[in-house]
């Protein structure tokens, strides 16, 4: 139960986090410009995101607690590297500078936000964790 409502929670975060940063590339792009207060709170967003990664992939592998945890910090971390890489070559399309940096922040948030509604619902829907037991 607890690692569902930590799923809930950082998932939650992740949303918020996402789109924080998502709504901060639309205000740069079509608005008023660049708001700091969005990137850096929607930041933290993003790191939640990949530890909701690592708290699902924890609850989902089948084995000995400890290859849970190895299983779950390896795949937020690896998790993170893959979304900052596809955020990174969206934002190519940008030209150089801040608009580069604010399509790469805003990629990554809505990345992370699509991901934190995932872990939201699945922790909503009951059936995760899985069981540890072999059946």
């Amino acid at each position: 139960m607890v690692a569902r409502v930590a799923l809930g929670l950082f998932g939650v975060l992740a949303v918020i986090g996402g789109a924080m940063l998502t709504a901060m590339v639309v205000n740069y792009f079509w608005g008023s410009g660049y708001v700091p207060e969005l990137d850096e709170i929607g930041g933290w967003g993003t790191l939640a995101g990949a530890v909701a990664l690592g708290i699902y992939v924890g609850g989902v592998v089948k084995a000995h607690p400890g290859y849970r945890v190895l299983g779950g910090v390896l795949a937020g971390v690896v998790g993170f590297g893959v979304t900052s890489n596809i955020a990174t070559l969206v934002s190519l399309t940008a030209g150089r500078g801040g608009p580069r940096g604010n399509l790469e922040d805003g990629s990554l948030g809505f990345i992370w936000m699509v991901a934190g509604v995932f872990f939201v619902w699945v922790a909503l829907k009951g059936r995760w964790p899985v069981s540890a037991t072999r059946g």
